[in-house]
């Protein structure tokens, strides 16, 4: 059979622009997909943002607020929502983007729907019924509530619950973020396939990352998964003039649970005069306002400061100012393994040694290109801080491996692994209907 092109749609109801991580992570995606010779349709909301009012093309957001010149073949599609309920949004975006969809595979010859939201789930399995490759691109796990220690918190984790028992399993595919991440999908998922085994996730000359996955067979595909590292997209060689900055930074949201309340204690406990605290991010002017008022009571206004979110070339030149940078995550389960922190990819970027909390997932990622602390010990991290900003012989030592370790995680790996993984399943829907 000749070969399929490939045109996928990435329906996503993060909105354009967005605050969030999630924002940045879907203008890599989309870009290094459409980079790897695949036609990308990106599907996303509309922004409430106040910078969003200056762009009337969502290419022109994909280059200044994200730093990517956009790839041939790319095309953003934004759906208005003023005026729509908060309670209907998610429900009513996706419906309309399944409008779209029909749209574009009848006119533009779509062929593969991918989504990263778990309220997609029956979406996807509708849209595969109409004759679409369907695949969830996962950045959590709801399969088995009981196993999660984080349940508390969010009420509708039930029924996403029942959305990835009952959905998952009529899908095509599943990308998972990270193998220990994969591997608790196999643990429940296996049952729809004909065995687990390693896949090597691109092409031979680019092998990318070796992942566990699902491999299906014609008279029984299920679903098939593949474990795929998200990355960054240019790496910095060390700058030996990054020790004497006598600077730690911070990429992030502000609040408990990413641990920035920690990095705020341990720094305010490392009593040197001479260095200063740089924290990046935030969602809003609630969680700077409230980061800035904690700076005030604790009398470090002088030697702490808070930038409020800022776009990826922005972040970047500010975090060419930083010594040592900060990834400090309390232990759950979804820090355990679920997260692949997008501030670590930004640090691993600029050549930053970083000190990170130890866990599965951070280790996957960050290998030996971190010095790592225990989970939630404020003690260990002032120590490690400490430790970087006075021994430079091991301050260099980790500003060289991250160096090495950016260059094994690049956003073209992804995509070009994400590309291998879509054709191959097109290929095999083709051959389950011929």
């Amino acid at each position: 059979m000749p070969e399929i092109p490939l045109r996928i749609a990435y329906v996503s109801q993060i909105r354009w622009p967005s605050e969030i991580p999630a924002g940045p992570f879907n203008a890599n995606y989309v870009t290094s997909m459409a980079r790897a010779g695949a036609e990308v349709h990106l599907i996303v909301r509309s922004s409430l943002h106040p910078r969003a009012k200056q762009y009337s093309d969502p290419l022109d957001v994909l280059q200044k607020e994200y730093g990517h010149t956009p790839p041939p073949g790319l095309r953003i599609h934004v759906i208005p929502t003023a005026g729509w309920r908060p309670a209907s949004d998610p429900y009513l975006f996706f419906v309309r983007a399944g409008n779209l969809l029909k749209k574009l595979q009848r006119e533009q010859g779509v062929n593969a729907v991918m989504s990263r939201d778990t309220r997609a789930l029956p979406h996807l399995v509708r849209w595969r019924k109409a004759g679409l490759v369907a695949v969830h691109d996962t950045h959590n796990f709801y399969m088995d509530l009981s196993a999660r220690d984080d349940t508390g918190r969010e009420t509708r984790w039930k029924e996403y619950s029942r959305f990835e028992n009952k959905c998952l399993p009529k899908l095509d595919g599943l990308i998972p973020l990270l193998d220990v991440q994969a591997q608790w999908y196999q643990k429940y998922l296996t049952g729809t396939g004909t065995g687990t085994g390693p896949c090597l996730l691109a092409s031979a000359d680019n092998p990318g990352v070796a992942g566990p996955c699902l491999l299906a067979s014609a008279d029984n595909p299920g679903v098939a998964i593949r474990a795929i590292h998200p990355g960054l997209n240019a790496t910095t060689p060390p700058n030996p003039e990054r020790f004497g900055r006598r600077t730690i930074g911070y990429v992030g949201t502000l609040t408990g649970i990413k641990g920035s309340m920690d990095v705020l204690e341990a720094f305010r406990d490392l009593q040197m005069n001479d260095v200063r605290l740089l924290l990046i991010g935030g969602r809003g002017t609630q969680e700077t306002d409230a980061m800035r008022a904690r700076i005030e009571s604790l009398g470090m206004t002088d030697v702490a400061e808070v930038t409020g979110w800022l776009p990826v070339p922005e972040l970047l030149k500010h975090l060419r100012t930083v010594s040592v940078a900060l990834l400090p995550l309390t232990d759950t389960f979804y820090n355990r393994y679920l997260t692949a922190p997008s501030k670590l990819f930004d640090y691993l970027s600029q050549a930053v040694p970083v000190i990170a909390s130890d866990l599965p997932a951070v280790r996957e990622l960050a290998g030996d290109a971190a010095l790592y602390v225990k989970p939630g010990d404020r003690a260990d991290l002032t120590a490690a801080m400490s430790r970087l900003l006075e021994d430079r012989e091991r301050y260099d030592q980790l500003a060289d491996a991250a160096y090495r370790q950016a260059k094994t995680l690049h956003w073209d790996r992804r995509g070009e692994g994400t590309v291998a993984f879509l054709s191959e399943l097109l290929a095999r829907a083709r051959r389950s209907s011929s």
